[in-house]
């Protein structure tokens, strides 16, 4: 957990009592004004931030921070109204790429119920304990397609576990045939799928920035909406 500093008290605790007078607490405070910005960038990076979601109808002073597609952005600009953070650069700075801090992210792991709660906090959504139903965001266990396998380096040349034998066939086919199947899918509500733009690989690669961090190795999954 980062500590608290107010860099503007110390550095009036820093000047002489005799110099605690505006014109030197101005001055003072001006020179540490950089430790404060970085500072606030740095706390929300640890601690997660604090920021709302960025709203078109708000009109942002500078410095302020707000968080877009689960991003905190930094207003460069007053009057900064209406700017899509990610699209106008000039009013709008990338501070953070998850608005969730490292702290917290450090505690997540694969398992299906921590797996899910990272994702609906990182996106916003709503996460429920498997009493109180399902969560906005939900991970499901694929089905295989075939349940069975192949032994051996190639198809001619391997042998196949069927149901009942190795010696029966797997599919009704002459040769083992199979499709890239998925360990599990993740489900997503499609207001929220909509929401995230216009392009179906850029939906997916917001998503998958944030899955692909905490999903277990060897395992894939594929995305889809309900």
């Amino acid at each position: 957990m980062l500590t608290a500093v107010n860099f503007n008290t110390t550095a009036l605790q820093q000047l002489p009592p005799h110099r605690r007078l505006t014109r030197f607490t101005v001055i003072a405070q001006a020179f540490v004004y950089p430790l404060v910005w970085l500072y606030n960038i740095f706390d929300a990076y640890i601690n997660s931030s604090t920021a709302y979601p960025w709203d078109s109808g708000v009109d942002y002073d500078i410095n302020t921070m707000c968080i877009y597609q689960s991003r905190v952005y930094i207003s460069l600009q007053s009057s900064n109204l209406n700017n899509t953070p990610d699209a106008f650069p000039d009013y709008w700075m990338l501070a953070n790429q998850y608005w969730v801090g490292a702290t917290e992210r450090a505690m997540y792991s694969p398992s299906k119920l921590i797996y899910e709660y990272a994702l609906n906090r990182h996106f916003m959504t709503t996460f429920r304990q498997p009493v109180d139903g399902a969560s906005d965001i939900r991970i499901i266990t694929s089905e295989p397609e075939f349940p069975s396998f192949l032994i051996g380096y190639a198809n001619g040349e391997g042998s196949g576990i069927g149901y009942n034998s190795s010696t029966e066939m797997i599919t009704y086919e002459e040769s083992f045939v199979t499709d890239s199947s998925y360990t599990y899918l993740i489900k997503v509500p499609i207001i929220f799928w909509l929401a995230l733009g216009t392009d179906d690989s850029i939906r997916e690669a917001i998503i998958r920035q944030i899955a692909d961090k905490y999903k277990p190795a060897g395992t894939s999954y594929t995305i889809g909406t309900y």
